[in-house]
């Protein structure tokens, strides 16, 4: 959503991105959100104006945080893109309002994330009325064609057999602060084990 109404903000875009519960609303701002917009280049263009949990403004567009527990914590905005995180438990009519809210934008950019609860139920009967589409990225060193898979890679020429994480650095994991340094674990081709181009051999394929 901030790339979107960066990109278009010579239009003057309003974004509404929402949670179940006005907690997870805040933490996911303040924990997410914030640390990204205290880099140079989102200094650089948010308004130090209007930057509050609930609301943001990057050049000309503007972006609200509401909770999707219920349809009147929505209702009144103007929006063009609508993003809607854990849908499954999300309030349906909570959902219907800020669509309705896109009534008038002339880009009605609609995005749902959610970990499915039951077959053919939220999320789930969304992607199976979908086009089911994944994103798939090729090796730019063997050609293989990689649909990620966040498990360790296994060094024996089957694509199949891992993933692709690889573990650069043991000494790089700190269980007792629970924390990662940068560089510990690389992105690499399932197949080949090089590392893996992730911005730019990238397409939308029915595998």
């Amino acid at each position: 959503m901030l790339w979107w109404v960066d990109v278009h903000s010579y239009a003057g875009v309003n974004s509404l991105y929402t949670f179940p519960t006005i907690r997870q609303m805040n933490d996911f701002v303040r924990q997410r959100l914030d640390p990204v917009l205290q880099l140079p280049y989102y200094r650089a263009i948010i308004d130090p104006n209007m930057n509050s949990i609930n609301a943001k403004r990057i050049r000309n567009s503007n972006m609200s945080f509401r909770t999707s527990s219920k349809p009147g914590s929505v209702e009144g905005l103007n929006v063009d893109m609508v993003s809607i995180d854990e849908f499954d438990r999300a309030n349906i009519q909570a959902i219907q309002s800020a669509e309705n809210s896109m009534s008038s934008s002339k880009f009605k950019v609609s995005r749902k994330w959610s970990t499915p609860t039951a077959p053919n139920v939220g999320i789930h009967d969304l992607f199976v009325h979908s086009d089911q589409m994944e994103y798939i990225h090729k090796c730019q060193h063997c050609g293989y064609w990689n649909l990620l898979n966040y498990a360790d890679y296994v060094d024996d020429g089957d694509p199949h057999s891992g993933g692709n994480i690889r573990l650069l650095n043991p000494d790089g994991i700190n269980l007792a602060a629970r924390a990662v340094m940068p560089g510990t674990y690389q992105f690499v081709c399932a197949k080949c084990g090089k590392p893996l181009d992730r911005w730019y051999n990238g397409t939308w394929a029915n595998l």
